[in-house]
This record gives structure tokens, sequence and C-alpha cells, in this order.
């Protein structure tokens, strides 16, 4: 689930920055697009060579996605200040 919850807010992230061409926005946008990216494939691998689910949908795996959608926040606002 957390995959899906990161893909949205890639999706949202790349919208504003579309609308605001906003620096901070722009490293948000990279940011999630990487991770969607990583978890994506790292899910392909593990149904592949595990076979476990490639989507577990648990709270604890929603969780997991609002926390790293913060801390990509958080990144992005703190990589403002090594301009």
């Amino acid at each position: 689930m957390y995959q899906a919850i990161i893909l949205l807010g890639a999706i949202i992230a790349t919208i504003a920055w579309f609308k605001f061409k906003n620096l901070i926005v722009k490293r948000l946008v990279f940011i999630l697009w990487g991770a969607t990216i990583m978890f994506t494939v790292d899910s392909i691998l593990t149904y592949y060579l595990e076979g476990e689910n490639p989507i577990e949908i648990s709270l604890n795996t929603g969780i997991l996605g609002i926390t790293l959608i913060i801390l990509a926040i958080i990144i992005a606002i703190f990589l403002k200040h090594f301009d």
C-alpha cells in the first residue's frame, strides 16, 4: 500500500510543480518519483524471487507510506538551505 501512497504523492507533487515551478517542489518531485521507482522494482523482485504479494494492504504499510511522504517533504525543505 505504501507504493500506492508514494505514487499518489509523486503525481500530486508533479501537478503542483507544473503549477508553481518552485525549486522545493521540484526536488520533492524527484525524491518521490525516485522512491516510487525504487519501491516498485523492490516489489517486483520480491515477488519474483520470494513469491510474496507485491502490494500488502495493512495499517502498518499505510503509516509507512504517510511517513515516507512526510520525510520526503522535510528533506526537500531542508535541501533548500544548501542552495
